[in-house]
């Protein structure tokens, strides 16, 4: 059965000619023997090469000068003036400074690297010097210093086993890689399911994210009001107000504003000077609502919600009447701030010790 050969060709006339002519004359003479070609008369292999050579080599052909007609088809004398055309005169110097100075590239792996250094060695006439030459530039040469200091400590190394040494090398940094991506895939996926199930966002005492029961502010002192567990940055507590070079005024008497809805709180401490103290929620008690608390006050059972986030206790008026038998009510200075930063006004600040008796709701 025939065999269908691609012809090589045509010959490209820009860049490096010389390389260009060498890789075209090897693959020509290979396609010559591969399609049985060797045994054709003169004339016929000359116009297989100017059909490969292609129609711009065409008059570069006819501007050859032969001392016989007949040399024109002989096909060794043909490629011998297209060698000619296409290699320039040669400069050892130049080509063994090209040699010397080759370095290999980023993204260039080391047998592109060292395919190169043979090819620009072979036209450097080294004779029997090259394979050590070879063995000198890959070592200069290579990107990877480790590498490079391996090569040195070995005094009789050979070219075979600087090569090997080099490949060897790239293949165990390439599966590193490879390795290293792997885990910290694995690893980041695990953080972000860990962060999805755990994650606490706008924390209101550190105001980051963190995971539940870590925040950064858990035991710290506010610098603000000093008080604990939470960062001057998230501090509920109303800052000094007083102009720098002012001093404040200790009798100029508070505004106040009519509100319905909250008439007593209690505070830990009773202080003269203005405190903003956070409260969370403030709701109406239901029959089924979960986290409450039935406390004595003066014998006085009263509902409390439980844990709110509050720094203060809010008392309705009619609770308030209930356990005091409507003692006289004293204005204060201290406010309330709700959770959206809205402030509210009430009637006194009260100061108890209780007397708690707990059954849950």
């Amino acid at each position: 059965m025939d065999r269908i050969l691609k012809a090589p060709g045509p010959l490209n006339l820009q860049g490096n000619v010389s390389d260009n002519w060498k890789l075209f004359e090897q693959s020509f003479e290979n396609f010559l023997t591969a399609a049985d070609y060797t045994e054709k008369e003169g004339k016929v292999k000359v116009a297989i090469l100017l059909t490969c050579l292609g129609e711009e080599c065409l008059p570069i052909y006819n501007s050859f000068s032969y001392d016989k007609e007949e040399d024109k088809y002989d096909l060794k004398k043909v490629m011998d003036k297209f060698k000619e055309r296409c290699q320039p005169l040669k400069n050892i110097t130049y080509d063994r400074h090209v040699f010397f100075t080759r370095k290999q590239r980023e993204e260039e792996t080391f047998d592109e690297f060292v395919t190169d250094l043979k090819n620009k060695a072979s036209v450097c006439e080294f004779e029997n010097l090259k394979d050590g030459l070879i063995r000198d530039q890959i070592i200069c040469g290579i990107r990877a210093n480790d590498v490079r200091k391996s090569l040195l400590k070995q005094s009789k190394l050979s070219l075979q086993t600087a090569i090997e040494t080099c490949k060897a090398a790239e293949l165990s940094e390439t599966h590193v890689k490879s390795l290293n991506v792997g885990a910290s895939a694995s690893s980041q996926v695990n953080e972000v399911r860990a962060v999805k199930q755990k994650l606490i966002k706008n924390c209101w005492n550190c105001g980051k994210s963190h995971e539940l029961n870590k925040c950064p502010a858990y035991g710290k002192t506010c610098s603000n009001c000093q008080k604990s567990n939470h960062f001057a940055q998230c501090c509920r507590s109303k800052k000094n107000d007083v102009e720098p070079g002012h001093k404040k005024n200790p009798h100029a008497k508070p505004k106040w504003k009519k509100r319905s809805k909250v008439h007593a709180v209690n505070q830990e401490t009773l202080d003269d000077d203005s405190d903003d103290l956070f409260i969370g929620e403030i709701t109406i008690a239901t029959k089924n609502e979960d986290w409450s608390l039935k406390i004595l006050v003066k014998d006085k059972p009263l509902k409390f919600k439980v844990d709110t986030g509050a720094q203060s206790d809010v008392l309705r008026f009619q609770d308030y009447q209930l356990v005091t038998n409507n003692k006289l009510l004293v204005k204060c200075r201290t406010k309330l701030v709700s959770y959206s930063g809205h402030r509210l006004t009430f009637l006194v600040n009260v100061n108890w010790s209780y007397n708690i008796r707990i059954s849950i709701m």
